[in-house]
């Protein structure tokens, strides 16, 4: 088996593929896995040193619109190129203007093609692509309508990393270094957008403070922002963790009773597949605001509460997160209904559909 994975310029669109290919080279220890990525793609270097083969394929999305259009040229040259010498038996189209080189030099190639989408309203790059595919695979039921062809899409998820579990609280508190038995927020930003999310619990710090009983913390916060925010928490003090980057991200799962997060779709499929309730500031800025959309949903639902970064304010944030904590029954209700979006085994059941094809 060869699978080709193209596309990229966020961790949105990376995680996905990563995850899908880690279950890929599981049941296949023999296939040939390589991933098309973009030159601002820097996530790839694990998966060299997993035997997964990588290479760069011009594109660029973003400038005037002549400048994107002539990235076209010499990406389709390579993409073209890399297909014909790899021969591989299905594309699988992350997103991101990074895909749009390679599925559309795979269709030329009569190569079986399968685009995978996060978010509820498909990114402009899968909305194209659709033309040229085999199937959708989708995060959201509320996806399909955005697509021409509704008998292309198939909802199955979006696939994250086998490790995303829920373990024992002690112990992960332990290598966090934090009390499992207090209540506990994570803060985290996503791939981009971290520092004005991390303002706002900076300027909320002051109303925690006067927490009893006192809540503690798990701040993701962008390696740009750990050493300032390591030095607000110090200055009231507040128990905390507080890391740039986490790895592992299911000790922070593990030990958090509520997460404020952006809401793009990998981290919306992390938080559901392990039913945690959550406070979603969707990222102002992202495409077609489909982060927003992705929170409207889950807050229609009650698996979250959904708060729009221009009406974000310290006093706001503390008083929703203090009224949430407070609050086990609506806190267990939230986590239930978080679960009903949850897709644990998302990249198992894409899994399945690229066994089908193939």
């Amino acid at each position: 088996m060869r699978i080709v994975f193209a596309g990229g310029g966020t961790g949105g669109h990376l995680f996905p593929g990563i995850s899908l290919a880690e279950e890929l080279r599981r049941r296949h220890p023999d296939a040939r896995l390589l991933f098309l990525v973009t030159a601002r793609d820097h996530s790839y270097g694990n998966l060299e040193k997993q035997g997964i083969e990588v290479a760069v394929v011009p594109s660029s999305g973003s400038g005037p619109l002549p400048k994107r259009i002539a990235s076209l040229v010499p990406g389709m040259a390579c993409a073209f190129r890399l297909l014909r010498r790899f021969r591989p038996d299905v594309v699988i189209g992350l997103g991101g203007y990074g895909a749009l080189a390679p599925v559309a030099s795979a269709r030329l190639l009569r190569i079986p093609c399968v685009l995978l989408e996060q978010n509820v309203m498909p990114g402009r790059t899968n909305r194209f692509l659709e033309l040229f595919v085999t199937e959708v695979e989708c995060q959201w039921a509320e996806s399909a309508v955005f697509f021409h062809n509704r008998s292309k899409v198939r909802v199955t998820g979006n696939p994250i990393r086998a490790g995303i579990q829920r373990r024992d609280r002690a112990a992960a508190a332990a290598q966090l270094g934090i009390d499992p038995a207090k209540r506990t927020l994570l803060v985290m930003g996503g791939s981009q957008g971290a520092t004005p999310l991390n303002e706002s619990v900076f300027g909320a710090l002051q109303f925690f403070a006067e927490e009893k009983p006192p809540i503690q913390f798990v701040h993701l916060t962008g390696r740009a922002d750990v050493e300032r925010a390591r030095a607000v928490y110090e200055s009231f003090p507040m128990p905390a963790a507080v890391l740039g980057f986490l790895g592992d991200m299911s000790l922070a799962y593990s030990v958090c009773d509520l997460a404020v997060s952006r809401a793009g779709g990998t981290s919306i499929a992390e938080l559901t597949a392990l039913g945690i309730p959550s406070i979603l500031i969707p990222y102002p800025y992202a495409t077609d605001n489909h982060q927003y959309l992705n929170a409207r949903v889950l807050e229609y639902e009650g698996a979250a509460l959904l708060i729009e970064q221009a009406a974000l304010s310290p006093a706001r944030l503390a008083h929703r997160v203090t009224e949430l904590l407070g609050n086990p029954a609506r806190l267990a209700y939230m986590a239930r209904q978080s679960r009903l979006f949850g897709v644990p085994r998302a990249a198992s059941v894409v899994a399945d559909r690229l066994d089908a094809l193939g």
